[in-house]
């Protein structure tokens, strides 16, 4: 049998006597082991969020993010909220504000950005309206629309959705900046596979004598830019 415990109980003026069974020295090591554990994970948690926010911190001083309000434009992701907008040399991230690094949005890849601006609401609402058009026909026109300010967003359009966000045109010009580099990069790499090619064909030419040797190299060291 288990060693019980004797409580008296005093409820309404009225005594009760309960017993409770005892903890076994395994039972009381596994309760232990399973405290360290959740304390571990909690550390762990705590660490991971200042890891995060030194991070995005770090970035907001070199103008790679910023917090700013989302507005939608994402086809999995609507809700209007702060978030962390980040940029890298490959990719723009959004990430829920305050939260660790586990709680990313989504990412866009530069080479799927197509032109990013800061615009006045009234451009950023006749493109909206355009969409309501292409969506309801002319029963957007019936729909209510928001008075327009002179507020400013900054309004990233990628190839299969637009995204809007506040306004900040520090974090616009190093998102262009990022933008105009990846595609350059890109577009060198493209080239060089695009000489390769070129220099592949012109060996099989020599091969056949369809062209002299003096011939190749002048047109191999030109596209290898030698």
């Amino acid at each position: 049998m288990y060693n019980t415990i004797r409580v008296d109980i005093k409820i309404g003026g009225y005594s009760k006597m309960a017993f409770f069974r005892k903890k076994t020295e395994e039972e009381k090591q596994a309760s232990q082991e399973r405290k360290q554990d959740v304390k571990q994970e909690r550390m762990e948690a705590r660490q991971k969020q200042e890891e995060f926010l030194k991070d995005k911190a770090n970035k907001i001083a070199n103008k790679q993010c910023a917090i700013l309000k989302y507005y939608g434009g994402h086809p999995l992701y609507s809700k209007e909220e702060a978030v962390y907008l980040s940029v890298n040399e490959s990719e723009i991230t959004v990430d829920r504000k305050g939260l660790t690094g586990s709680c990313e949005i989504f990412t866009v890849n530069l080479e799927d950005i197509k032109k990013v601006t800061i615009e006045k609401e009234e451009e950023v609402i006749r493109r909206y309206t355009a969409t309501r058009l292409a969506l309801f026909g002319p029963f957007a026109l019936a729909m209510k629309k928001k008075k327009v300010n002179k507020k400013e967003y900054l309004v990233i359009e990628c190839k299969d959705f637009i995204l809007t966000f506040d306004s900040n045109p520090k974090l616009c010009e190093t998102i262009y900046l990022k933008v105009n580099n990846y595609k350059k990069n890109d577009n060198k790499q493209l080239g060089q596979i695009e000489n390769l090619e070129q220099i592949k064909k012109l060996k099989e030419l020599l091969d056949i004598c369809a062209i002299t040797q003096e011939e190749f190299d002048i047109k191999k060291k030109e596209l290898l830019g030698i």
